[in-house]
Parts: structure tokens; sequence; C-alpha cells
């Protein structure tokens, strides 16, 4: 035990040696202390990420008959100056396929994504809140070209997109 003590204090002693600098051997300056980071945030995720427009840009319609699948593209344009990882969703994944559900746009890149329903009974299903949720992040590296979904469970900026989906009898 008496050992441990001594080791603790050379330990603590050493490290209080090593907050008096010296720049004159003769004299002590005042304590130099690292600088406290304040902002955990990755710089990349502290700015806003750019625009992003889709086409079409509020709603989709898809026509009956409904038996059948049908296919939708839609266009994401990367207005922004620095690369983006996008992130495609639905809330109703049962009824809705989208390919490629995410990836990664550099700036001024566009991209189409496929999405497809399944056949449904339109008279015994829930529409009324389908809809499609774009997401888009900064890259830590405006060079990237590797998507990683880690990317959007951090505490950076996060935008979104609705487009909502209509059908017609």
């Amino acid at each position: 035990m008496n050992n441990f003590l001594s080791i603790c204090l050379r330990l603590l002693l050493f490290d209080f040696h090593d907050l008096f600098s010296t720049t004159n051997s003769d004299s002590l300056s005042a304590p130099h202390f690292p600088p406290i980071k304040r902002n955990t945030i990755p710089e990349y995720q502290s700015v806003p990420p750019g625009a992003v427009i889709t086409e079409p840009a509020k709603k989709i319609i898809f026509n009956a008959p409904f038996d059948s699948m049908h296919t939708y593209q839609v266009k994401v344009i990367n207005l922004s100056d620095r690369t983006i990882a996008y992130n495609i969703r639905t809330l109703n994944m049962k009824r809705f396929s989208i390919y490629p559900p995410c990836g990664i746009l550099k700036k001024t890149q566009n991209m189409f994504f496929n999405i497809t329903f399944a056949p449904f009974n339109y008279t015994t299903e829930n529409t009324k809140n389908d809809r499609i949720t774009v997401k888009w992040i900064n890259t830590p590296n405006n060079e990237d070209d590797e998507y990683f979904r880690e990317w959007f469970h951090g505490d950076g900026m996060v935008n979104q997109h609705h487009i909502y989906i209509q059908y017609n009898i």
C-alpha cells in the first residue's frame, strides 16, 4: 500500500511539475493549462447541411388500379457546396420499397431513386400517412465516397424533406 501511495505521489508531482513550464531556467512562468474543448461536435456536423431539392417537390401521385406494382422515380439534387450523405425512409415499409435507400451525393450532383409499392386493397388499408422522408447530413470528409449509417446517429445537424403520397382512384 505504501508503494502504491508513493507511485501516486510521484505521478502527481510529475504532472504538477509539467504545468509550470519554464521559458527561462531561473524563473518559473505562470501555469499553462491545456484549453478546454467546449464543443464536442465535429466541425462538419456543426455546419448546417446545404440545400437539397427533390423532383417532385411535394407529392407523388399513384393512379389506380392498386392491384399491381407501381414504380415512380424521384430525383434528388444536392445544391450545396459540400458532399452530403442521404438516407431515404418511409413510414410504411411493408407497402413501399426504396432503391437506393442511402448513399453519397457530391456537391451539385443529382441522383434518382425508385419508390415501388406492392399491390394492396385501397378500400381496406390506411393510406392517410403515406410519405417518403429524405434526410441528409454533411460528410466528415468533403470527398467521402463511402456511406456510414452512424453519421445520422450523432449530434450533428440533419435536414429532412417530406414527399407525400396521394392515390387517385
